[in-house]
């Protein structure tokens, strides 16, 4: 007899997750995104906010909280009550990046957070200045190799993804280009098709506008396939680097330990409003495609970008600043 309350215990965890998704959504649900405004993470977030709202009967929140390379934003989330009521609009090479390197966060960048739903994907474009006078990749490589440091590319510093991108694509090609940090990204893109920095990697919109008009020169990009948005740039694989695969993923996650029901049903509810073309349409404004990945489609692109990070970090010693 002893026993039964600790039976009682184990029904009732067990039907607790059920009870909450019937229920749910019972009040608004706010999306911490931990970007500014009118960015793309900001614009995808918003994109399936309305329709999931319509769904749910529910309001759905953006609560923009930049800052700390989104370290301000995730904490918040993570701190939450795994209930379904905080999400975070995460990506997962920024999640990646932390997780590669390693770096000390108020949060674990993986355990402290479980992946929702997929909204939308988009592989990096190497865009350069039409003055560095190349056309193809080869020619870029040859170009850096008969001149070692001189070419230069513009990052977000060693903390972002495009700096551990030119120092894979530096590895794997056996070539050397020169770092120039900025603190965002629309500065080093003036300054790029400006000609004070030879080499960036973009978004496909972002460099296609700039090829059109004739200063600036796509010349690959990452993923498995052709971005849809730059179709005239070969893959990095067509091109003979098969590793430089990582593309930049955008999805929602909860706080650790949001019952499986709840994540169900959140997720039913973001791949019916992929199927809108509304909804496509606003994600292709910023050259993403929809990505209706599952909570283990999330996890496996994070693992993925995470190993291809690391191995990049152990090969050439890189450090994150600040951390």
């Amino acid at each position: 007899m002893k026993t039964l309350p600790f039976v009682l215990a184990a029904l009732l965890l067990a039907t607790a997750g059920p009870l909450a998704a019937q229920s749910y959504p019972e009040r608004p649900i706010r999306i911490v995104v931990p970007f500014p405004p009118g960015g793309g993470s900001d614009i995808s977030a918003r994109s399936v906010a309305d329709p999931v709202s319509r769904a749910l009967k529910q309001s759905v929140v953006i609560d923009n909280r930049p800052g700390g390379q989104t370290v301000i934003g995730s904490e918040i989330v993570a701190r939450s009550a795994p209930d379904g009521y905080t999400l975070l609009l995460c990506t997962d090479d920024t999640t990646s990046v932390f997780a590669a390197y390693g770096v000390k966060l108020p949060y674990d960048p993986i355990r402290d957070f479980t992946a929702v739903s997929g909204i939308g994907q988009a592989s990096l474009v190497l865009l350069a200045n039409s003055g560095v006078g190349v056309k193809s990749l080869a020619e870029l490589v040859a170009r850096a190799k008969a001149n070692p440091g001189k070419l230069s590319f513009g990052s977000l510093g060693t903390g972002s993804p495009h700096f551990l991108f030119f120092e894979g694509f530096k590895l794997a090609a056996g070539i050397q280009l020169l770092d120039v940090p900025y603190k965002g990204t629309a500065q080093a893109v003036t300054d790029l098709i400006g000609g004070q920095v030879d080499l960036m990697v973009v978004g496909a919109s972002t460099a296609k506008r700039h090829e059109e008009s004739g200063r600036g020169v796509v010349l690959a990009a990452t993923g498995e396939t052709r971005n849809p948005f730059a179709p005239s740039a070969p893959t990095f694989i067509e091109s003979g680097y098969p590793n430089m695969t990582m593309v930049s993923g955008f999805a929602l996650c909860g706080p650790a330990g949001v019952p499986r029901p709840i994540v169900n049903r959140l997720h039913s509810e973001i791949v019916n409003a992929l199927k809108d073309p509304a909804v496509a349409g606003r994600l292709a404004s910023i050259g993403l495609t929809p990505w209706p990945g599952s909570p283990e489609d999330v996890d496996a692109s994070v693992r993925r970008t995470t190993e291809i990070y690391r191995r990049t970090i152990q090969a050439t010693g890189a450090k994150m600043e600040g951390r």
